[in-house]
């Protein structure tokens, strides 16, 4: 192993001699030594920083979705801890700290640090004698390179999902979540730290208002459950509604709004049917369904006062990339709702909600998609 600069040991310090720097207890010049090792060496901040018990700081840290906020500069604690700074500033900080457990965590370490050096100071009587500047420029040295490690590994949120956890890490990086390109990690990372689902503008011109008709309201016997106000990926999608008591059979109509074509079913007994032939790609679809009744009075979902009931078909663009999407079910709601196949974003929702029983977050994502089904 090559040697490094200024005479530091190349091999890793022992689990000893990290904990004896940790606590103060080495003597004068190899205090030095190893905090200048440490500086340089990534495997032994490693070991300092999970001795230091970050693990306990990380998972109170993953629990708490809050502290999507600024943190405080590493310049700003160093000032903070030594007292330097405006009576204003402390109180800001004093503020934050209550709020953001990373920056408090980065507080205590340096505090500790600190305090350390005071404990240990006997040792560096003897037999070497070294200035109180030199000492705390290591300290320093060692607690930056720490704090540094310590916010780049930062969970800020963790969800069980198909291969273990998936990650979202303090700078914005999505891991566990399978291969994901540079388009559908902003994407997965946006609706982790903004806890937003974004739809496509598509959807928004297949939503229309109830209209209001003189007379008697006309009583409501069944209703079209799905596709309603979605995307669906399949050129053939099968069409589902509630049963009508009085029904004698059923009969749907689909009809494409660029071309003006219907595609017709025979007479059904059963509340779903399959479309048949295949449907244009990129198509927006009104279908409804007529229940025929013995004796007469046939009944129409949905009524006229009420919107259209309108689907597009997923574009072959969008559907050869998400033939290939990430197990990951956080992974695929959030694709699939940023493609509009809403019922799908759904499924997957509802599996890692299993998982993860009671997460704020997802209950969150619930709320959104169950608000879009609302506003049909």
């Amino acid at each position: 192993m090559e040697q490094k600069d200024k005479g530091v040991q190349s091999e890793c310090l022992k689990d000893a001699e990290i904990s004896g720097f940790r606590d103060g207890d080495l003597q004068g010049l190899r205090f030095l030594e190893c905090a200048d090792h440490i500086a340089q060496c990534h495997a032994c901040r490693e070991k300092l920083a999970r001795q230091g018990d970050l693990d306990a700081a990380q998972s109170q840290f993953e629990q708490d979705l809050s502290p999507f906020v600024d943190h405080i500069s590493d310049d700003d604690i160093q000032l903070y801890v030594s007292g330097k700074l405006m009576l204003r500033r402390i109180s800001e900080i004093d503020n934050h700290l209550t709020r953001c457990a990373l920056c408090a965590a980065e507080v205590a370490d340096l505090r500790g640090f600190v305090g350390s050096l005071d404990r240990g100071s006997r040792f560096f009587l003897r037999p070497v004698l070294i200035s109180a500047a030199a000492v705390a420029a290591a300290v320093l040295i060692v607690v930056l390179a720490v704090s540094s490690w310590h916010r780049q590994t930062t969970q800020i949120v963790a969800l069980n999902d198909t291969s273990g956890k998936l990650i979202l890490d303090a700078d914005g990086r999505v891991t566990g979540g399978g291969a994901l390109d540079a388009e559908q990690q902003g994407l997965v990372a946006h609706a982790l730290t903004q806890q937003t689902l974004l739809i496509p503008s598509s959807l928004q011109r297949i939503r229309g208002t109830a209209g209001t008709l003189m007379g008697t309201a006309e009583p409501v016997l069944f209703r079209l459950e799905s596709p309603v106000g979605t995307v669906v990926e399949s050129s053939h999608p099968t069409l589902s509604w509630t049963a009508d008591s009085k029904s004698a059979g059923y009969k749907a109509v689909v009809k494409d709004e660029s071309t003006g074509e219907t595609v017709k079913s025979p007479l059904l007994g059963s509340t779903s049917w399959t479309v048949s032939p295949d449907l244009e790609r990129g198509h927006t679809y009104v279908w409804q369904v007529v229940s025929s009744h013995p004796k007469g009075g046939d009944a129409i979902a949905p009524l006229p006062s009420a919107p259209p009931a309108k689907f597009i078909v997923l574009d072959d663009s969008t559907n050869a990339k998400l033939q290939h999407v990430s197990a990951s079910h956080l992974v695929r709601a959030v694709l699939y709702t940023n493609a509009g196949l809403l019922d799908d974003a759904s499924r997957e929702l509802t599996t890692l909600e299993k998982m993860n029983p009671g997460s704020p977050l997802l209950r969150s994502f619930r709320s959104q998609l169950q608000q879009l089904h609302t506003d049909e």
